[in-house]
């Protein structure tokens, strides 16, 4: 895991010093509070797990392949699901960013959030199930939206259908 850990956390830096070189623009020193500390988090992060992917448990070796080469533990076969996972997965989020204008928060965050955990859990075996996960994501995105909308007075996007 230690080679896909290292793959995200070079893609995160390199998402972080894009959008710190876009915060000079920001005009109102208020609004920049909350995307600062949000950038500093994703930053710091991002470098703990950068460092990690180069430290090695004292007395863990390599793991070594039938080829005989030495390989990172966890690379190969299981990390080919892993990469499908993450590509669907941001496909997704860029779907859901892009239905948010058009559906509206509310209702496009429940379906995209519920096929997330869907296809990356372990499925949905019984109704129940389902029923379950829908209602417990549809209350985490009710409880984002109070807090965003109502408390924080922040517009979130209203399209056709909430």
């Amino acid at each position: 895991m230690k080679n896909i850990d290292r793959k995200a956390a070079i893609m995160m830096l390199a998402v972080s010093i894009i959008f710190w070189a876009q915060m000079p623009g920001l005009m109102n020193p208020f609004s920049i509070v909350f995307p600062r500390a949000i950038l500093t988090l994703l930053t710091i992060t991002s470098l703990v797990l950068l460092v990690r992917t180069y430290l090695r448990p004292k007395g863990q070796a390599p793991e070594v392949a039938q080829s005989g080469k030495a390989q990172e533990p966890g690379a190969g076969a299981a990390n080919a699901g892993t990469w499908k996972n993450v590509i669907i997965s941001v496909v997704v989020v860029a779907v859901w960013i892009a239905l948010l204008d058009v559906v509206g928060f509310y209702v496009t965050s429940v379906l995209a959030f519920a096929f997330l955990a869907w296809f990356l859990g372990q499925g949905v075996k019984h109704l129940r199930e389902a029923v379950t996960m829908l209602v417990i994501i549809a209350a985490e995105i009710g409880v984002f939206y109070v807090i965003f909308a109502k408390l924080l007075l922040v517009p979130l996007p209203t399209g056709v259908l909430f």
